[in-house]
């Protein structure tokens, strides 16, 4: 999709929420394959995932700017179509083992339970810090991020 396509799908948001050409907004894929971009895209769209979690050092790594609260963002499949846009309202940056039940409520049903989410995202941000030749453990900061509803122009 070109960038002329994505900010047309912007304009459309931003008409439909009633927000100003200066709201704060970027594209995000969440998922590292299109099966998995996919069903993310599908969860939030029908409000069975409500949120997400990012490790800090993905940031750190790629110099993209971490997320804040207050910010759009439009949740892309894994060629960068987007699929619908949210609205951060909390962010919050906890150490790995110090996530809760509470939070990981904001995932897809699958991983609601807090030994399954830490499962997955223990074993995949260990192959992702492996990849930058880091190393993960429970001290490992996490960006933990809660959206409202999604808009879909």
């Amino acid at each position: 999709m070109s960038a002329e396509e994505v900010a047309t799908y912007w304009s459309g948001c931003r008409a439909k929420l009633g927000l100003s050409e200066e709201a704060g907004w970027r594209t995000r894929r969440l998922g590292n394959t299109p099966e998995v971009c996919a069903l993310l895209v599908e969860l939030i769209r029908t409000g069975r995932k409500t949120g997400t979690f990012s490790l800090a050092a993905e940031f750190d790594a790629t110099g993209q700017p971490p997320p804040r609260a207050g910010e759009y963002l439009l949740i892309t499949d894994f060629e960068g179509v987007p699929g619908c846009c949210v609205r951060l309202d909390v962010v919050q940056t906890l150490p790995f083992d110090r996530i809760g039940a509470d939070w990981v409520q904001v995932e897809g049903p699958a991983l609601r339970d807090l030994e399954a989410w830490r499962k997955v995202h223990e074993e995949y941000w260990t192959r992702l810090l492996a990849g930058w030749g880091r190393k993960f453990d429970g001290s490992a900061a996490v960006i933990c991020q809660r959206f409202g509803p999604p808009c879909i122009p």
